[in-house]
């Protein structure tokens, strides 16, 4: 008994003093291996940089109906605020009694001129068959040889008479152009005002719901707002004002439904709301359209290792009494993306090892050994990095980089017993087992 014993003490401490003397030696194996137990994948995903905000569902977008007082008075609303119009719904009417008056009075100036037109065209007319009964100086002057002085007095006369006619048909044009200018002026005015006669009912020219009526006529006399697309709004403060821009995407979630609604930064004020005051923060209102033909629900960003919680899954299980749109007035948190890199290779913030400024992550290399390797990082969010360049997608990465021993090195991942099959460890020789199971201890 003392002698088996004995065995066993010499034998544990031949292997301590083995071990010992193998890790002391700087050619040794022992050093040079890793073991990881926290390898984890590169996955391609997106990282964004996202702003959350309080918002309010408010109605869309806005159309304003203006009182021309051209067309007169207003006789009559024909809509009250709080109903909803389509296309083509009568809105008000004008009153139409300056028009028709005004019509009939032009009807009596339009013959007027028409007349005076008539009377200068019959005038000119006698006047040029007048210029055409007077003889030609030339013919005149062929004929008359008997006395000279008669001929000289004859052609003076005749000259006369032709500038005369030719003077007053110029002058009787000229005024039947002005008349011609005066009748189509008339001719305008009554096809305008039977246009206004036509156009006296306003209709809507879209659909929505009547939001405002100002019966004191006061511009815009009637707002219709619509309400299939509807517009949230939410508020910035100064720091946040040089964050966000228009155009940004956002995602809008209410806790009254059970789904995501895509949308974009529509507007920002420039203006802060109420009057400013130095004791008192800025805030500066904005305003998130849906997006029309993709109102989805958006997937929840994955967690680093594709896992949730239970409280998650309690939280996404509890949602109740959904609706099929948001509704005015629905309280609604707003994620505005204001940075964002998609489709790249993402890695844990804690891998990443910085040195001299150059940024690098631990890498499982096809030989098995732990390869440094340089990467350039984009975005960095939440603990996730993008990475630009570097690494690609389905790479094995250390996760805790401290594990490595040194650049090259062996790595030794942990036993998983159920990757084992046992049919293939049976036809296994018991050399290459027991070589194994010493490499195991050795090292």
């Amino acid at each position: 008994m003392k002698r088996s014993y004995k065995l066993v003490t010499a034998s544990l401490t031949a292997f301590v003093l083995l071990n010992a003397g193998l890790i002391a030696r700087d050619d040794s194996n022992t050093e040079r291996t890793t073991y990881a137990v926290n390898l984890s994948q590169v996955k391609e995903g997106d990282v964004q940089k996202v702003l959350q905000k309080d918002g309010l569902v408010t109605y869309g977008e806005e159309h304003h109906l203006l009182f021309d007082q051209n067309f007169g008075s207003i006789s009559a609303f024909l809509v009250e605020e709080g109903d909803t119009v389509s296309i083509g719904t009568s809105l008000f009417e004008y009153t139409a009694t300056d028009y028709e008056a005004r019509i009939e009075f032009l009807d009596v100036e339009l013959e007027r001129v028409e007349e005076e037109i008539d009377g200068i065209d019959d005038y000119i007319d006698e006047l040029e068959s007048i210029e055409r009964g007077v003889p030609s100086v030339r013919s005149t002057s062929i004929t008359s040889t008997s006395d000279s002085e008669n001929v000289d007095y004859s052609e003076g006369s005749k000259l006369e008479i032709q500038y005369n006619l030719k003077a007053d048909i110029a002058e009787q044009e000229f005024k039947k152009e002005q008349l011609q200018a005066q009748e189509e002026a008339y001719e305008e005015e009554r096809r305008a005002l039977e246009a206004r006669m036509s156009s006296l009912t306003v209709n809507s020219d879209v659909e929505g719901i009547v939001e405002t009526i100002s019966y004191t006529l006061e511009n815009p006399v009637i707002t219709i707002v619509s309400a299939d697309v509807p517009r949230i709004i939410g508020n910035l403060t100064e720091d946040e004002m040089l964050e966000v821009a228009t155009g940004m995407k956002s995602r809008i979630q209410s806790p009254s439904l059970s789904e995501s609604f895509l949308g974009y930064v529509d507007e920002i004020s420039l203006l802060p709301e109420g009057e400013p005051k130095l004791e008192k923060d800025s805030l500066y209102e904005f305003n998130v359209l849906l997006n029309e033909e993709e109102e989805e629900e958006l997937d929840e960003e994955s967690e680093a290792d594709d896992t949730m919680t239970e409280d998650e899954e309690l939280v996404d299980s509890t949602i109740g009494n959904p609706t099929d749109t948001l509704l005015p007035g629905f309280k609604v948190k707003i994620d505005v993306v204001t940075d964002e890199v998609l489709g790249s290779p993402v890695v844990l913030q804690e891998s990443v090892v910085t040195t001299g400024g150059k940024h690098y992550v631990w890498i499982l290399s096809g030989n098995g050994t732990a390869e440094k390797r340089e990467v350039e990082l984009g975005l960095e969010v939440g603990g996730r990095v993008a990475v630009l360049s570097g690494i690609r997608q389905d790479e094995a990465y250390f996760a805790n980089p401290s594990v490595v021993t040194k650049p090259d090195s062996e790595v030794v991942t942990p036993l998983k017993p159920s990757y084992l099959k046992w049919d293939e460890l049976k036809d296994t020789g018991r050399g290459t087992v027991l070589k194994h199971v010493l490499l195991g201890i050795l090292q």
